[in-house]
């Protein structure tokens, strides 16, 4: 079974992981000695928004999901080149 791909790289999940940990928890926790590269990636992607407060850091999360979902949708491939066709809706009898 092949891995599902990601439509997101990982600089731009660490971007959303740092700014809803800074909207949620606030400035990150004085670092301790962590030798898992990922997790230490995500502290350094959380620590460097230290300076946001609460409002600001909600508002950079919001904004990135924007961004990042526009950027996903239009490159997700559709079948045979065209748009999704539209689901109909059910008419009432």
């Amino acid at each position: 079974v092949a891995a599902p791909q990601r439509l997101l790289p990982d600089a731009c999940l660490l971007r959303l992981y740092a700014a809803f940990k800074q909207a949620t928890v606030g400035p990150a926790p004085p670092r301790s000695g962590q030798l898992d590269p990922k997790k230490r990636a995500k502290w350094q992607a959380w620590d460097a928004v230290r300076s946001l407060d609460i409002r600001e850091a909600r508002h950079l999360y919001c904004t990135l999901v924007t961004q990042f979902s526009a950027a996903a949708a239009a490159a997700t491939p559709t079948r045979g080149g065209q748009p999704p066709t539209p689901t109909p809706k059910p008419t009432s009898a």
